[in-house]
């Protein structure tokens, strides 16, 4: 939710309004059904430039219209539609200069005269878009086109009618509750939409915290801007667990954090003087996201622990199950906590505990395998024949299959007893068989997990018959 001043759908101007050191003012308007409508703030340029920026109420990430040119005045304007629109107009400082501090006031015209454009293709042939009115020009006896405001030159700066705190003096300790307080720590920072925020530090013990969203995997920009001279601040952002992901600490008057391949989750930024001497400072906070690029060459492409999977050239959060940590698993590239390994058939991890097979076929279902063996006891007649196949996802980790006959069975030099593929299934069979009790080993491939020390586990469907 954006902390604005609702303004009534009126044509009206509000004079000696101002911009202070990364101050952002923002407004809600409602735009009534089949009205056009003009906005326009009316200001020195020499002194401070500013710009102004329409959002609409129901996506305010991307704006609807803007103006930052670089002379006095900035105007953006909408066309009729035949809903009512609501929207939030901003006014900040000069993305070329997030410092500039200056006065101004806003005028809004609902359904004027003049047509509204954004361009010169908005108007009729021979006709260009001016002050986003077609053909339109400062016409100073313009009933709403107020007069020079107040000098901005004049160091007296006089509370904003629609924000009164706005603060005239960065030590006055009223400055640092704003609409954000209290957002000191972790557990009640303020939920941040990623609009552009301003704010105040007051004290050496003063910390804001933002938390925010990052709904896909995305390369995450974040900016703050503040006057160094009168206070350094520097930021961090954590995840959830409070644990640094990065920092900006340095003397400038700009902070700057990037932070490649964040996923998904919630994360905080945190905004923190330096310095015991520090008495109060303004900034203004600003963030971009984007689609995460995940293309790797090696490792130290991929940012946040990731590792470059070189097959496909691209990122991912594991490779294997060491890549995870403790007893967390990698499946399909992404580290997740495995399911019990004690299911119903345990236990069963030597030959002396096997489960015994009654009846055969004898079908087992969703069995877990961590790092253990499983074996299974089936009593086979004279003559008899025995099939055992497991079925299992293969990427998540290879299980390999046994049958294990009784000492005196008498098997043929060379009779395959094990299947170790490298695909889904994995199956032995054995005919005319000596009467005995045979056992289905099931395992892990063990060899490589054991030599880089890591848990292994997969789930299977077992049949015997």
């Amino acid at each position: 939710m954006i902390a604005a001043t609702e303004l009534p759908s009126t044509t009206q101007r509000i004079d000696n309004l101002s911009i202070c050191l990364a101050d952002g003012d923002w407004f809600k308007v409602t735009i009534p059904a089949n009205q056009s409508f003009r906005a326009g703030i009316w200001f020195e340029q020499r002194i401070g430039d500013l710009d102004l920026t329409i959002y609409d109420a129901l996506n305010p990430i991307s704006p609807l219209a803007s103006s930052n040119r670089t002379v006095d005045n900035e105007f953006v304007s909408i066309d009729a539609s035949d809903t009512e629109e609501v929207i939030y107009i901003l006014v900040s400082a000069s993305i070329t200069n997030p410092l500039s501090n200056n006065r101004y006031t806003l005028t809004l015209e609902f359904n004027p005269q003049l047509k509204v454009c954004s361009q010169d293709a908005d108007c009729p042939a021979m006709v260009s878009c001016i002050d986003a009115f077609c053909d339109g020009v400062i016409d100073t006896s313009h009933t709403f086109n107020p007069t020079d405001p107040t000098d901005p030159t004049d160091p007296t700066d006089p509370t904003d009618p629609t924000d009164p705190t706005d603060p005239t003096n960065p030590n006055d300790p009223m400055n640092c509750m704003d609409s954000f307080e209290p957002n000191n720590d972790l557990m009640t920072a303020t939920a941040w939409n990623l609009m552009p925020v301003s704010s105040a530090l007051c004290s050496p013990m003063d910390k804001d915290f933002y938390a925010f969203q990052v709904n896909q995997a995305s390369d995450v920009q974040v900016n703050a801007f503040f006057r160094h001279a009168n206070g350094d601040i520097d930021i961090r952002v954590k995840n959830a667990q409070g644990d640094i992901l990065a920092d900006s600490v340095s003397s400038s008057d700009i902070e700057q954090i990037s932070l490649r391949n964040l996923q998904a989750g919630t994360y905080y930024l945190e905004v923190f003087p330096f310095g015991s001497t520090f008495v109060g400072n303004q900034y203004r906070v600003e963030i971009q996201a984007q689609m995460a690029d995940l293309s790797c060459q090696a490792n130290v492409d991929c940012a946040n622990q990731f590792y470059c999977d070189l097959n496909a050239s691209t990122c991912r959060e594991c490779l294997e199950d060491r890549h995870c940590g403790g007893a967390r698993i990698c499946q399909a590239f992404a580290c997740v906590e495995p399911v019990s390994c004690m299911d119903q058939y345990e236990p069963n991890n030597d030959q002396m505990s096997a489960r015994q097979i009654a009846m055969l076929p004898a079908i087992y279902e969703n069995v877990a395998l961590c790092t253990d063996e499983d074996f299974y006891a089936v009593d086979v007649p004279a003559n008899g024949d025995l099939k055992a196949t497991v079925y299992f996802t293969h990427s998540t980790g290879d299980i390999d299959l046994e049958i294990i006959p009784p000492a005196d069975a008498g098997l043929a030099v060379g009779t395959i007893l094990r299947s170790n593929g490298i695909t889904d299934q994995e199956m032995v069979a054995l005919t005319g068989l000596t009467a005995g009790r045979y056992l289905v080993r099931v395992y892990g491939y063990l060899d490589v997990n054991l030599f880089d020390n890591r848990p292994f586990y997969n789930t299977y469907r077992l049949s015997v018959e």
